[in-house]
């Protein structure tokens, strides 16, 4: 796929430049940006507003790896941008909740 077809694509996710300068982490605010999508049109049921997104679907959406999730979920968490935490059944499922 050439580029400026990609960029045409409705398959992208927008990151402010403003976010990224305050994380000191462009994966940390691309992160955000995808759970802000993933929040709009979650995958499974919300539950008290926090809606699942497991490693493995973060991973084949956006390509990062369980390590890079977890340095960007604590980047994300320590600036009081999201809550994580484990959810419902069995086994138990990773799940979101942004904070306004």
């Amino acid at each position: 796929m050439s580029v400026l077809k990609s960029i045409l694509s409705a398959d992208f996710v927008l990151v402010d430049k403003e976010l990224v300068k305050q994380l000191g982490n462009v994966k940390a605010a691309f992160l955000l940006a995808f759970l802000k999508e993933k929040e709009q049109k979650p995958l499974g049921k919300i539950i008290d507003g926090y809606f699942p997104l497991t490693v493995e679907e973060v991973q084949a959406e956006i390509g990062l790896t369980y390590r890079e999730q977890a340095a960007c979920i604590e980047i994300l968490t320590s600036n009081n941008l999201i809550h994580s935490c484990r959810l419902g059944g069995l086994p138990c499922k990773r799940h979101f909740k942004l904070i306004k």
